[in-house]
């Protein structure tokens, strides 16, 4: 109870106090704003693209599950158990020479292509767009002896064809029926050795490029029923088909894992921003400790006053806290609110430029870690003049007006940093979604600062000696670098 009634003291304390003025706290909640809109917005914003990436993963994969084997197809036994799983699609893909058919004879330079045989179950997520719109099976399928094709717009200008023309892949012959438009499994695939040809996979014996030992990826794509379709159903998917063939050498994905390389991609660019938003809120500091000292440097008479009619060290601590913790809130909520529009942002900028939808509504977790990230960083830089207050001597006060609280830190206001400091450290930890990084900027960040409160020290001690001697003007300059509460440090 006497905690409770402390704190309810002190929380009027604070009330009464406000009222009459903090305009010295305005430069805090600016620097807090600063910070928190900083991380909500760069937060939020690579929530949504991590977010729309995993949403558009099963399109982007192709299925539920991802299964690819190089050099060879999947064998009998091998199907049979995976078709235990859900609904299977396999599509064949390989890097041929394409030519073009004139007079009946292939004519003209070979071109280097990127082709891909589906069979009638593609796609198993998402929808193959061509020009003209027409069912896609139909379109591959053999009719007058050849089969379809449908291919990039690349391919009918390298080649020179049009609609209806032929061309040649290894000993058989395709006839273009189409232009490729939307392939939904490639949404994230930006490097191309060539135009991209679809055909069906049924077509490839009569090439001759899948013969034994060609360099062909074949990919086993599966969609789960509707109830299973979930991250930890997938995972006991795969593992089972890894415990009937171990050796088979299956690159496995989940695409409810997010796309790999995208997912990569993404979290080092969310981290990279975190590190950017928190650097930013850090570089304001200075500023968030110089509100807090020239607000308590304003109080030095009332907190005398207060210690002298019998007011508990605490309370009066605590008082001067919640005001600072006030103002901080105030600057935290107000940046998280910018922050939120983060999302809608990049998505009117970047709507049309990437391969997957985003989501406009701001996540919880960022802006509720840029919110807890500016009161930790208010309370870290705060945390040595508020100490000041609970050790300042009254008498020292009423004898003589002094604006900085004299003394060194004791072990108490060392301990006390400490345990803000590992609450930040912990925040970054539960944000970020690549740890081995993380360590390296909390390290990086660490030296550094050790780095220059070293330098402020020792310019400090520079400053002093070369005050001796020197004529008053100059003495004065350098006095004020070295003094005791100068902010060199």
């Amino acid at each position: 109870m006497t905690l409770f009634n402390d704190i309810a003291l002190a929380a009027r304390i604070a009330v009464r106090d406000m009222r009459g003025g903090a305009r010295s706290l305005w430069l805090l909640v600016a620097g807090i704003f600063v910070g928190a809109a900083a991380v909500a917005l760069l937060g939020t914003t690579s929530q949504s693209l991590v977010d729309g990436a995993r949403r558009g993963a099963l399109e982007s994969i192709g299925g539920d599950l991802s299964l690819r084997l190089f050099h060879r197809p999947p064998s009998d036994a091998e199907l049979a158990i995976i078709r235990r799983e859900g609904d299977v699609s396999i599509s064949t893909e390989l890097r041929p020479m394409a030519r073009a058919v004139r007079n009946g004879r292939a004519q003209g330079v070979p071109l280097l292509v990127e082709l891909k045989g589906v069979d009638q179950q593609y796609p198993l997520y998402g929808a193959v767009e061509t020009l003209p719109t027409s069912n896609l099976y139909q379109t591959l399928d053999q009719h007058a002896g050849l089969y379809g094709a449908v291919a990039d717009p690349a391919l009918f200008d390298a080649l020179d064809l049009k609609p209806g023309d032929s061309f040649q892949i290894g000993r058989a012959r395709y006839q273009l029926r189409g232009t490729l438009v939307v392939e939904p499994d490639r949404a994230f695939r930006a490097f191309t050795l060539g135009p991209r040809i679809m055909v069906l996979s049924e077509s490839f014996p009569a090439t001759g490029v899948t013969d034994y030992g060609a360099e062909v990826y074949y990919y086993t794509r599966v969609k789960l029923p509707p109830k299973s379709a979930g991250r930890v159903d997938a995972r006991a998917a795969l593992a089972r088909i890894d415990q009937f063939s171990p050796q088979s050498g299956w690159r496995m994905v989940n695409a409810h894992d997010g796309v790999p390389g995208v997912e990569r991609t993404l979290a080092m660019a969310n981290v990279l921003l975190l590190f950017i938003g928190l650097g930013v809120m850090l570089v304001g500091g200075s500023g968030i400790s110089g509100a807090v000292r020239a607000h308590v440097a304003k109080k030095m008479m009332i907190i005398a006053i207060l210690k002298s009619i019998g007011s508990p060290r605490r309370v009066i601590t605590m008082a001067i806290g919640l005001e600072v913790l006030a103002a901080a809130s105030i600057g935290a909520v107000s940046g998280v609110g910018l922050g939120a529009f983060g999302p809608a942002i990049i998505t009117s900028v970047l709507a049309d430029q990437l391969p997957f939808a985003l989501e406009t509504t701001p996540g919880i977790k960022p802006m509720l870690a840029a919110g807890l990230f500016g009161i930790l960083v208010a309370a870290l830089f705060a945390w040595w003049p508020l100490m000041g207050v609970h050790d300042m001597n009254p008498r020292i006060l009423l004898r003589k007006p002094i604006t900085h609280p004299p003394g060194k830190p004791g072990v108490k206001v060392w301990l006390g940093a400490g345990i803000i400091l590992l609450a930040l450290v912990m925040l970054v930890f539960w944000v970020s979604p690549m740890p081995v990084l993380t360590v390296g900027f909390l390290i990086g960040a660490l030296a550094l600062a050790a780095f220059y409160y070293a330098l402020g020290l020792g310019l400090s001690r520079l400053a002093k000696a070369l005050a001796k001697g020197k004529g008053a003007n100059l003495r004065l300059a350098l006095g004020n670098l070295h003094r005791a509460g100068a902010p060199t440090g």
